[in-house]
């Protein structure tokens, strides 16, 4: 059976509002107003939004926060919408939950609740900062990995531990080729599983570079796996993904979970976090694993389709709004 793994990193952007939602009120350091009475309880901050068109406004692609050196820190959760002529408010607890959530109650009863409100992950401060509402716009994909691209790899059977993954490692020493990689299904780069087919290497190591000009462009990834038969994938030193892997520590001797058997040709999509990117170089590191040292061929195709990154034609987003406050005391 020809056995290949593959991989690529499409984005997808959430759509645009049509017509100006804006900021209408706000509540810091609440301790009297407004308590809310069904979700996590308690006086929470809040935030309102009002809709002043004839027209249901989407907020899919809006973001709130309370840094403007930080318009994305709480991403306004698909299908929130404030109606036409209305209103729609938001927790500004630090909860972060968006609608039909299921959380534990932390005392008796100790029923867990589902919310009925929408909660950001930051509070609001009663010594005085900015409420900031931002809609990206013009979004356009920008490919940073593409097909056959260039890979170091590593082949030899050895045990890299955790070193390998750390985006200022050397891996100079490394081979190098383009994608795609194996033996067995006519690879574009041949990779050695040993020279015994009846044990071959569980693991066999890659890295690739690629380089992001601005990383507070981007907004969202999401990685599409395909693996025969295990991956674990870093970013920059940290694992993003784990596929068809046990969990715990991994070695080079770690054997999947499983043969994928005809599944291998899926794609598999998982959402990956852009706090990992870096302005300036960055590093993909993939190790792949299989499921005994005996598998009848070595799932060694790796090439990327593309690192697919939303960005604002204009560079960046619109700032909808953004009031400011001096500290204040409620009456």
């Amino acid at each position: 059976m020809s056995q290949f793994w593959r991989f690529f990193f499409p984005l997808i952007l959430t759509g645009c509002l049509s017509g100006q939602v804006r900021i209408n009120e706000f509540m810091a350091s609440n301790t009297r107003a407004l308590p809310d009475i069904v979700d996590f309880e308690d006086y929470p901050d809040w935030i309102e939004l009002h809709n002043p068109n004839l027209e249901d406004a989407s907020l899919d692609g809006f973001f709130l926060s309370d840094d403007p050196a930080s318009p994305f820190k709480w991403p306004i959760p698909d299908g929130a919408v404030v109606p036409a002529g209305g209103y729609l408010l938001f927790m500004a607890d630090g909860n972060d939950a968006g609608l039909g959530e299921s959380h534990p109650r932390g005392y008796w009863p100790w029923r867990d609740f589902t919310t009925e409100r929408y909660h950001t992950n930051f509070g609001l401060s009663a010594e005085g900062e900015s409420v900031v509402l931002t809609r990206t716009s013009g979004a356009t994909s920008a490919t940073l990995v593409t097909t056959g691209s260039r890979w170091a790899y590593l082949d030899d059977g050895s045990d890299q531990s955790t070193q390998w993954r750390a985006r200022n490692f050397d891996d100079s020493g490394w081979a190098s080729g383009l994608a795609d990689f194996g033996y067995g299904d006519d690879p574009v780069t041949e990779v050695s599983y040993g020279g015994d087919e009846d044990n071959k290497y569980i693991t066999t190591y890659f890295r690739h570079k690629f380089n992001v000009t601005d990383s507070s462009l981007y907004q969202n990834l999401s990685l599409a796996l395909q693996a025969d038969d295990g991956a674990v994938v870093y970013l920059n030193g940290a694992e993003i993904v784990r596929d068809n892997m046990p969990a715990g520590i991994i070695s080079s001797l770690t054997t999947a979970v499983g043969s994928v058997g005809s599944s291998e040709a899926d794609f598999l999509t998982y959402a990956v976090p852009v706090s990992g990117l870096v302005t300036g170089d960055n590093v993909l590191a993939v190790e792949i694993h299989q499921r005994s040292a005996d598998s009848p061929c070595h799932p060694l195709r790796p090439f990327s389709r593309g690192l697919f990154l939303h960005r604002s034609r204009n560079g960046g987003y619109d700032l909808l709004r953004q009031p400011s406050y001096r500290h204040f005391l409620w009456p």
